[in-house]
C-alpha cells in the first residue's frame, strides 16, 4: 500500500521555532483531535482539530516550549494532554483537559532544572 496524506497545516500560524505532536479522540467521536506544543519560547499549546482548526489554545505554565502527548490518566478514554517543560527548566510536568485547557494536575519528576527539557509520550 502507499501512504498517503491525510491533512496538513501550520499551527500557530506557521510559528518558525517548531511543534511536538500528539492526538487523542477527546470527544467521543472516534476522531483523534491533534495536540501540539511551540518547541521554543513560551509554553503555547493548541488543539486542533484533522482539518487544522484550532478548537483550544492556552499558556502552559513551561517556557522554553512545551513537548506534549496525549494521555488517560483516568481510564476514561478522554485523554489529558500532558505537557513537560522546556529547555533549562525545573523539571515540570501538567496535565491539562484538552477541552478547556485547565490544569488537572502536575508534578515535579526531578526536582532540578533539566538542560534538555522534560519530554512526555
Amino acid at each position: 500500500t502507499t501512504a498517503a496524506e491525510l491533512s496538513s497545516f501550520y499551527a500557530f500560524n506557521g510559528a518558525a521555532t517548531g511543534v511536538y505532536i500528539a492526538a487523542g479522540d477527546i470527544d467521543g467521536t472516534g476522531k483523534a483531535k491533534i495536540f501540539a506544543g511551540l518547541s521554543n519560547g513560551p509554553g503555547q499549546v493548541g488543539t486542533f482539530s484533522q482539518s487544522g482548526q484550532q478548537l483550544l489554545s492556552f499558556q502552559a505554565t513551561s517556557t522554553g516550549g512545551a513537548r506534549v502527548a496525549s494521555v488517560d490518566l483516568t481510564g476514561t478514554g478522554i485523554p489529558l494532554i500532558a505537557v513537560g517543560s522546556g529547555l533549562n527548566q525545573t523539571s515540570d510536568l501538567r496535565f491539562y483537559n484538552a477541552t478547556t485547557g485547565m490544569s488537572v494536575t502536575d508534578a515535579n519528576p526531578f526536582n532540578t532544572v533539566v538542560p534538555g527539557g522534560v519530554f512526555v509520550g
